[in-house]
């Protein structure tokens, strides 16, 4: 009688210890998202190491407590049995918690953010034919003519750009997130290159040799100017003239135009080109550093400030994003100035945090 009263008594012991272990680990994880997101996969190796560890006898214990004999009469398969689905049903319970936690908080997250700053920057790039890869080093590079000819492409990332100066003596700027592709020794009546992105061309005259540009469905011919492409959006690409004369034409809708300086050649969704009249002195001023916004909204001028600086951003007023603005920073300056002059002139709070642009 004796023997069971006092197993009565480290059984209850035992379940009390499991019941404040899970509260523990309970409150920890609260604790722990109250700070940043749990990763679920290391809440579960903590709480089967945790678990296992409070199941087994320390050294010491084993010491001071006296296993006693169980007589037959009683049966301690059953109160193991309850002990343990209760604790199956608290380790659930944990669990369960922990992953609405991570889940809850990551849907948040992704409500509010416009842009997730990129883990590692990567670095300008030239593809061969065969896609082998050789880093660029530094944002400006001369080719010399080769003897080969071969198709070259030259990949710019995110927050960052280059000038290139091709075989023939054309200079090309390049924009953040461009591909241009162009031969290595330009041979036979036509100079063609092909660009994803934007760029800034000044073409190495040459009547003899039309310089061709191809971006998206468009392309623009010309024999020596000076002009900026932009198919950022391939569907929509827009060739925009500061010297010479270019003829832009599609291949969707079988059209040609021809353009003089300060006119603005864009593709429309029918294969058509619409010319605007523009200004010629905000067209290029992103191959010099100053990035300019001319009645663009609030939520581009985040993303592409989240993308030239590699920040995060995120926003919690959603009507805010839809507001247009005139707007222009030096990339060259820091993001600290540029997030500081976009605050002054919205009328939304916007600031700087843990390399995070938050607008509230």
């Amino acid at each position: 009688m004796k023997q069971s009263v006092m197993s009565d008594i480290k059984n209850k012991e035992i379940e009390k210890e499991e019941q404040e272990l899970l509260c523990q680990m309970v409150t920890e994880a609260l604790l722990r998202d109250s700070k940043s997101a749990p990763d679920a996969n290391s809440e579960w190796e903590k709480l089967a190491a945790r678990m296992a560890a409070s199941s087994m006898p320390s050294a010491s214990a084993g010491a001071s407590v006296q296993i006693l004999p169980i007589p037959e009469q009683e049966h301690p398969t059953r109160r193991f049995s309850l002990r343990t689905r209760w604790m199956g049903v608290g380790i659930a319970a944990a669990i369960a918690l922990l992953v609405v936690l991570v889940l809850g908080r990551n849907v948040q997250e992704d409500k509010f953010s416009l842009y997730q700053a990129k883990a590692e920057p990567t670095d300008i790039v030239i593809l061969d034919e065969q896609e082998n890869e050789r880093v660029v080093k530094g944002n400006e590079l001369t080719l010399a003519q080769a003897q080969v000819v071969e198709s070259h492409t030259v990949v710019v990332p995110e927050g960052k750009d280059m000038k290139l100066t091709l075989a023939d003596g054309t200079q090309v700027w390049l924009n953040a997130n461009s591909r241009f592709t162009y031969p290595t020794a330009f041979v036979g009546k036509e100079r063609k290159v092909t660009l994803q992105g934007e760029a800034y061309f000044k073409v190495a005259h040459d009547a003899q040799h039309p310089f061709i540009v191809k971006a998206g469905d468009m392309q623009t011919r010309v024999l020596g100017t000076e002009f900026n492409v932009d198919a950022s959006d391939a569907a929509h690409p827009h060739v925009t003239l500061v010297q010479g004369s270019v003829s832009v034409s599609s291949a969707v809708g079988n059209m040609d135009k021809v353009i003089v300086p300060g006119e603005d050649a864009a593709l429309n969704a029918q294969g058509e080109i619409m010319v605007s009249h523009v200004d010629t002195n905000d067209v290029g001023c992103w191959k010099d550093g100053i990035q300019l916004f001319d009645d663009v909204t609030l939520r581009d001028i985040l993303m592409q400030m989240g993308s030239w600086y590699n920040v995060n951003v995120v926003c919690h007023n959603d009507a805010a994003l839809n507001t247009h603005l005139r707007y222009m920073y030096d990339r060259k300056q820091g993001l600290e100035e540029a997030v500081k002059m976009l605050n002054q002139i919205s009328n939304n709070k916007i600031k700087l945090h843990n390399n995070t642009i938050l607008v509230e």
